[in-house]
């Protein structure tokens, strides 16, 4: 029998907003129960090359200078996440990726390049200014890329996982079966917890099913 891979490796996606700091604490300790390591990305916008880069009058930075402030920005998030840990657990390893482009072409680009087991970001409220992800683009994000995507909730407090639910409208078995085998190794190598697995017919009495696994 085939060994189950374990997650290993988190890109957490970062805009060094107050949510999306907060975010990047709850992913860190997930990752530190989870005895994964994370990648810290930053996907940076150049003003001109945008598309109505041309509509500009007034002066824009440089693109050195954008990269540059993401990077410092992408240490300073690094060196906070560390200092906050004051356990004696093992802590993770933290790596930065300061790359431009839209987001989505940034996170597939690393994903194609780079052994990632998990995708953690996090969502908020379309008519919210001070946020982090729009729910469209993380839609998007959940449809199109070859990961697993772990969306935190911007006031969520980190704490043990007691039940995982895995729901499913029975349209792709093959990668079910897949995701499911890793929610079994991590639910009983780290939390030794359950899993709760809902299955969805349209054409049945019954609208949802559950079996302990």
């Amino acid at each position: 029998m085939n060994k189950i891979p374990a997650i290993k490796n988190i890109l957490l996606l970062t805009d060094f907003s107050a949510n999306a700091n907060h975010i990047a604490a709850y992913a860190y300790d997930f990752a530190k129960k989870i005895q994964a390591n994370i990648t810290l990305c930053n996907a940076v916008t150049i003003p001109s090359e945008l598309p109505s880069s041309g509509l500009i009058l007034w002066p824009v930075e440089s693109p050195e200078v954008i990269q540059n402030r993401s990077e410092v920005n992408l240490n300073k998030l690094r060196v906070h996440l560390r200092e906050r840990d004051q356990s004696h657990m093992k802590k993770p390893q933290l790596t930065i990726i300061n790359q431009s482009g839209s987001l989505h072409d940034v996170v597939a680009e690393i994903i194609s390049d780079t052994p990632i087991d998990l995708l953690a970001m996090g969502t908020h409220d379309n008519n919210s200014m001070d946020s982090f992800l729009k729910i469209d683009q993380a839609r998007k994000m959940i449809d199109s890329l070859q990961a697993p995507v772990l969306i935190i909730p911007l006031r969520s407090k980190f704490e043990p996982i007691r039940s995982i639910y895995f729901a499913s409208d029975l349209s792709d078995l093959p990668g079910d079966s897949v995701f499911l085998s890793q929610l079994v190794k991590l639910s009983r190598s780290v939390y030794g917890r359950n899993i709760y697995n809902s299955y969805f017919f349209r054409e049945s009495r019954w609208n949802n099913k559950r079996k302990n696994l």
